[in-house]
């Protein structure tokens, strides 16, 4: 076959290379059968083969995966909490408060069990990281000894690190040279400071105040080279490396781009959809692709932001270039005080806080990925050509502002695992409403979720009873959400449009007795959200209101065998149940009884154990049910 085709094809290829990546987890027979169908309907037969062999070996597996029995292995990753031992063409998770040194063979004690992380819209998957990794077994250190040490660049330098007194200094270099962070540290170093594209970024403008184009080139080759060896050729070094090995060609941009694309996926296979390497590929392409019109490769940059990172930060967006010099300054900084322990460089960080505020004035949270999203591009194609481009990033930012991009009023049983966090939306953002917030340590994807919704303030946070599933983080949403918070019983609550009723009457020491009850309507459907209220109080609530019907509750108590009684699921016949459930495993919910009961009403049910978040949307009358696990119903 011609190898002009193949490159001409380039682009294409590593886009489907990429969609594929994506359905290969759940679909792998289906991603490469799409594969072919692209490629055929835009290409010939021979490129469309192609392209099918190049998708068969980016997804194949590339390590191990069955359950590990060695306890031995070689430290290849260090992070926080955890370190990744490599044992032959197998690779598992050991968690640890110890930082093992880098690169040795260690033995340890310990019993491993599958990685698994909680479904959400929003959530970080730490199992979907670690699969991308070709890992799929962690477990604890009990005991963890180094059995032999292995010269490498990477050891040296942690065994620099460890004989600096200072612990500013050694958190410091450990994040600079070696991107380990510390758990308390939340400066611009943490979110910015290790970057080899800092480091090229930086050698590349001092090779341009002394040395021609082509010889230019040629260091940057060699830099490029030393670096990928130096840290043992991680993704993004290496796509950098490619792009430098293929600018003494004379493909096109486009071409040397997508070609560079193509060998990482083939290379690195799953690890290629992590958010940095699309963001940094995305960067890259959307100036050569809208070379001639900044405003709309600002726009998609932004879009993509706020898909990947749940919020438009646009000031960090523009200074970017400088962002990313400033964090390379810092990395040559850490080398030098690695040598001499006495140069203050860890010092200078904490002047950087001022450019982190800076930065983060400008911030807008949420993301476009909803209903709005139909809205906005009917409105940017409204445009003329001419000014479409600067039309598209004002109407970005005014979408995002004023949190059109959902427009739908909507209920989300947010994830929290055993817990309850229930967030409802009126449309266009009218007014937001939050019930309960789970779990103290369920903190970090509460905010992460409503970062992501474009909440900047919450008018209501009712808190049910005052258990931790249900107040975990009540004080940390008061504060940052500026929420009025309502834990007494009340008769009725208006939150803009909405109404709230209380229906539970019992006030003792029981707390899920004792706890609220809420009935409001959204979108003409009847909602009734049970709290953790037992088969006491429900009889209490059907008794003096006996003709209480609703179309969708969430049962009390997480499913427990103490909620849902029969005269209660009689009365109020609901149309679809929802429950809020953590590992059955250890709290046993939802109970086998309260399924049967609701099963023999012949009552649909749907569990964030097992759905992950779920939301439904309120449209004309019917309610359309989304999990993130791609469940979706209408009623």
């Amino acid at each position: 076959m011609p190898l002009k085709k193949i490159l001409k094809n380039c682009p294409l290829i590593a886009v489907v290379l990429t969609i594929s990546l994506f359905l290969s987890t759940e679909a792998p027979v289906f991603a490469v059968c799409l594969s072919f169908g692209i490629c055929l309907l835009r290409t010939d037969f021979k490129t469309a083969c192609t392209a099918v062999l190049l998708c068969i070996l980016s997804i194949m597996p590339r390590c191990d995966c069955t359950e590990p029995q060695s306890d031995e292995g070689r430290v290849i990753r260090v992070a926080q909490k955890y370190a990744v031992i490599l044992q032959g063409r197998k690779k598992v998770i050991l968690y640890t408060e110890a930082l093992p040194l880098l690169d040795s063979d260690v033995r340890f004690q310990t019993a491993f069990e599958p990685i698994e992380s909680p479904s959400g819209f929003y959530r970080f998957s730490f199992a979907g990281w670690a699969a991308g990794q070709g890992i799929r077994y962690g477990g604890t250190a009990e005991e963890l000894t180094v059995v032999q040490e292995h010269f490498s660049f990477r050891s040296l330098i942690q065994k620099r690190i460890r004989k600096a007194d200072d612990p500013g200094a050694q958190r410091f270099l450990y994040k600079v040279l070696l991107n380990i962070s510390a758990a308390e540290d939340h400066s611009f170093l943490y979110r910015d400071g290790w970057s080899l594209a800092g480091i090229l970024a930086v050698s590349d403008s001092v090779l341009a105040l002394f040395l021609r184009e082509k010889e230019r080139q040629k260091c940057s080759l060699s830099i490029h080279v030393l670096l990928c060896i130096l840290f043992h050729f991680p993704l993004l070094a290496a796509y950098r490396l490619i792009l430098c090995a293929l600018s003494f060609s004379r493909l096109r941009s486009v071409q040397k781009n997508s070609l560079a694309v193509i060998l990482c996926i083939v290379l690195y296979s799953r690890m290629c959809i992590s958010s940095g390497w699309i963001m940094a590929v995305f960067f890259r392409f959307s100036y050569l692709f809208a070379e001639k019109d900044r405003a709309l490769q600002k726009t998609l940059m932004l879009g993509l932001q706020s898909i990947l990172f749940g919020t438009m930060d646009v000031l960090r967006m523009l200074l970017y270039p400088v962002t990313v010099r400033i964090s390379g300054i810092f990395w040559l900084l850490g080398c030098i005080q690695l040598l001499i322990p006495s140069f203050p460089a860890h010092v200078w960080m904490h002047s950087m806080d001022l450019y982190e505020k800076i930065l983060s004035v400008f911030e807008l949270p949420g993301t476009v990925w909803g209903a709005g999203l139909i809205l906005y591009l009917l409105a940017v194609s409204c445009v003329t050509k001419k000014n479409r481009g600067r039309a598209a990033f004002g109407l970005m930012l005014a979408f995002q502002y004023f949190g059109l991009f959902h427009p739908l009023a909507e209920m989300t049983l947010i994830n929290v695992a055993q817990g309850d966090a229930i967030l409802i939306r009126q449309p266009f953002a009218r007014c937001d409403v939050l019930i309960d917030t789970g779990k103290p340590e369920q903190e970090t994807h509460l905010d992460t979720f409503l970062q992501y919704k474009g909440i900047r303030s919450l008018q209501t946070l009712f808190i049910t009873h005052d258990d931790a599933d249900h107040s975990g983080s009540r004080d940390f949403i008061r504060s940052k959400y500026h929420a009025e918070v309502i834990e007494e019983h009340f008769e009725s609550r208006r939150c803009g449009r909405l109404v709230f009723y209380d229906l539970n009457e019992i006030e003792n020491e029981d707390k899920n007795q004792s706890c609220l009850v809420l009935y409001t309507r959204i979108g003409g459907k009847k909602i009734l959200l049970m709290g953790d209220a037992d088969s006491t109080a429900e009889e209490q609530i059907v008794r003096r209101y006996p003709q209480l019907h609703c179309d969708i509750c969430k049962l009390g108590h997480h499913g427990s065998n103490t909620s849902s009684c029969d005269l209660f699921l009689d009365t109020v016949r609901p149309s679809l149940a929802l429950i809020s459930s953590g590992p059955y495993r250890l709290y046993h919910h939802p109970s086998p009884e309260t399924i049967q009961r609701i099963l023999k009403r012949h009552i649909p049910y749907f569990d964030t154990k097992e759905e992950g978040d779920i939301s439904l949307f309120f449209v004309f009358g019917k309610t359309v049910l989304l999990t993130s696990l791609g469940t979706i119903a209408i009623f």
